[in-house]
């Protein structure tokens, strides 16, 4: 069992002047984390800064206080769902603990009344267990406690002693042997103008340390009341030394006087502590060393955690032997931030100054905490984070890799790291942290961040230029290029950026990344048919399909009606890009004549040329306009069939232009011949009669 002085905060405030003068043990409490630990037989205890209270391993007699009498529990549990607890103590089979308001409770095994709750139960039924906090009396000024193998010692705010419990060898303290189920008195002052500092409790021994330094013992070697501790003579130390910390044991008692650790049995006639001569800062026993299990660990003053080389090395009689005290002692690990050590049976629990609760022994019940029931008992084996709430650390202001490192270190997870702009934290440095400081999280669970990148990096624009110049300008403003998808633009050429995201100009942290969409060239298409339709339609399938409408012509059509589209250029079916522009040509109706007879042939053969003429009035300029003479061909089934047409020549005469082409047809049967001026303004085209119709052999 841990030995240990840790007033809640109630006595604290309560005894503070009365203490003023005392030199007290260095807290083994933090800020955040672990407040007290206590190591029983195969269980263990704690209490956290939030003031919840935990216990593990072993509980069969109900003295992990969570209302089950459960074999063994391989993790922490909550004892109870209260919020105000502030010191915990482990005897063999049952459990102390105090609130912050000065009140005591008591669980687990109560065969001679250790529970203190005004009767005893020995007997091993199940209804007897008592497996959840139970009021020790009605007072409320406790401010220390311990407990021993079945009895248990408490002092309260007079300073005065309280034991209750087994009492077969005199470890009450009250003078006699006999049991006790309720707290009894058992000293106001150990003399005359002297008060009682502490208490300590293992087995069958209680020890007390009174205000003038001295050592008091009852019990195991030391009768049935309190007496001072029968150190040779002259030996005693002086008023301004202070007993620490005790370890005691039945068989031994590991101590600390000063700075120094010391060792005697206590149950010997001739009591002669032995001088380690080396520096420690805590120590602890345990109470039952299993085979290849060290009885010993010690905290020394470079704040590592050392055990003893064998079961058999920290009783004195090796000092002689060695000479050289460190030669008792391995190191256990290589930590340097132990605080404070305790002692069970056959394990050890010990916190670091990150409030973190760590364990070391045999694990059969699951003790140790970890999750497991993996032993480790030799000195290769470091000692394992048992799964409690750890305090958060401190992060603001570190480096993210520093951070990220201790948060690792502390056996968490590191969550989100987020980005944000910052002119007054430097770049890289952490701004915020989730959760904050000295929050109580398990080991595993996430801390996320918040990291200054420093001033805002305004976006540069890329629109328009190649990929390879926008990803070259982007690095150099310190950011980074995420995705690049592309896209047909016909305004934007081929392998340059059409868009960004984010937007010129946008301020972000440095590193962000900026997507582009980068042009595939226009989108190919082909043009629509549009002939016979209405202009507007014309204009709205051309535009439904990506084209720019571009000039529309007009012209005379036999064929189309007045005010649909007759042809479009490039014509229709022909491949092309969206965004190009297309030319439309809108029927004006059909021509008026404006050409005279042609001269022809009557009749024809086929694939020779001949020569046709004819007559445009009025009087045109030669090239001032042009005669189109059409050729149809009549099939079979009766249709007409067009040829295309050839431009004649034309030669102005007094009155009217003559016009002249050759011309050839290819096959035998009915042709058609016309001749047009679509550009005579005045006349509005032509058509010839006569030789209309020509038989081609």
């Amino acid at each position: 069992m841990m030995p240990k002085f840790t007033p809640s905060k109630f006595a604290a405030a309560l005894v503070a002047c009365a203490l003023a003068t005392l030199l007290l043990v260095p807290a083994t409490a933090h800020a955040a984390g672990v407040v007290d630990f206590d190591a029983g037989d195969d269980f263990s205890v704690a209490v956290l800064s939030d003031g919840t209270l935990w216990g593990w391993g072993y509980n069969a007699w109900g003295q992990l206080g969570d209302a089950t009498h459960s074999n063994k529990h391989l993790a922490p549990v909550r004892s109870t769902t209260a919020t105000q607890w502030a010191d915990v103590a482990a005897g063999s089979l049952h459990t102390l603990a105090l609130k912050n308001n000065g009140e005591l409770w008591a669980w687990g095994w109560n065969k001679d009344g250790e529970l203190g709750i005004g009767h005893a139960e020995n007997t091993d039924t199940p209804a007897h267990f008592h497996d959840s906090p139970e009021r020790v009396g009605t007072a409320s000024n406790w401010i220390a406690i311990d407990a021993g193998l079945d009895h248990s010692i408490a002092l309260d705010s007079s300073f005065r002693i309280w034991a209750w419990g087994g009492n077969g060898v005199g470890q009450l303290g009250d003078g006699t042997t006999a049991p006790t189920a309720t707290p009894k008195l058992i000293s106001t002052e150990p003399a005359d103008g002297l008060t009682w500092k502490r208490v300590w409790a293992d087995d069958d021994v209680t020890f007390a340390l009174a205000s003038d330094g001295s050592l008091w013992q009852w019990g195991a070697g030391g009768g049935s009341s309190p007496g001072l501790v029968g150190f040779p003579l002259g030996w005693q130390p002086a008023a301004d030394s202070s007993w620490r910390t005790l370890a005691p044991q039945a068989e031994r008692v590991a101590a600390i006087l000063g700075t120094q650790l010391w060792d005697w049995t206590p149950a010997s006639t001739s009591v002669v502590p032995q001088d380690f001569s080396l520096p420690v800062l805590d120590v602890a026993q345990v109470s039952a060393p299993a085979y290849d299990l060290e009885a010993a660990l010690v905290i020394r003053n470079d704040s590592g955690l050392y055990c003893a080389v064998d079961q058999y090395s920290f009783p004195q009689r090796l000092v002689n032997k060695y000479g050289d005290p460190l030669h008792h002692w391995r190191g256990l690990g290589n930590s340097l931030d132990w605080t404070g050590v305790a002692g069970g049976r056959n394990h050890f629990l010990m916190s670091k100054a990150d409030g973190s609760v760590w364990a070391w022994g045999i694990n059969a019940f699951g003790q140790l905490g970890d999750g497991s029931e993996v032993t480790r008992k030799s000195s290769s084996q470091e000692p394992v984070r048992t799964i409690l709430p750890t305090p958060v650390p401190y992060l603001v202001g570190l480096t993210e890799s520093d951070a990220t490192e201790k948060i690792e270190e502390m056996g968490f997870a590191v969550g989100t790291i987020k980005l944000e702009t910052s002119d007054s934290v430097p770049i890289t440095l952490v701004m915020q942290q989730t959760p904050v400081q000295d929050a109580l999280i398990l080991p595993g669970e996430k801390v996320n961040l918040v990291v200054s990148a420093g001033l805002p990096i305004p976006v540069p624009n890329v629109v328009g230029k190649t990929e390879a110049d926008a990803r070259s300008i982007i690095g150099a403003a310190q950011l980074g290029v995420s995705t690049v998808t592309t896209a047909y633009s016909a305004l934007v050429p081929e392998g340059s950026v059409i868009s960004q995201n984010p937007a010129p100009g946008t301020p972000v942290i440095i590193a962000s990344k900026v997507s582009l969409v980068v042009s595939k060239g226009p989108q190919p298409t082909t043009v629509p048919f549009t002939t016979s339709q209405s202009l507007a339609a014309a204009k709205a399938a051309l535009e439904g399909r990506g084209f720019v409408v571009g000039d529309i012509f007009y012209e005379y059509s036999t064929v189309v009606t007045k005010d649909r589209v007759i042809r479009t250029d490039p014509l229709a079916g022909t491949g092309s890009f969206q965004g190009q522009r297309v030319n439309l040509f809108v029927s004006m109706g059909k021509p008026k004549a404006s050409v005279t007879t042609p001269i022809a042939r009557a009749k024809m053969r086929k694939g020779k040329y001949y020569t046709v003429y004819g007559y445009l009035k009025p009087l045109h300029a030669a090239g001032s306009t042009y005669v189109r003479v059409y050729k149809w061909h009549k099939t079979k089934a009766g249709t007409w069939v067009p040829y295309g047409y050839v431009n004649a020549k034309l030669t102005p005469l007094k009155a009217s232009s003559k016009y002249s082409v050759k011309i050839r047809l290819k096959t035998a049967g009915r042709w058609r011949i016309k001749a047009y001026a679509p550009e005579d303004s005045a006349h509005a085209a032509a058509w010839s009669t006569g030789y209309d119709y020509i038989t081609v052999k």
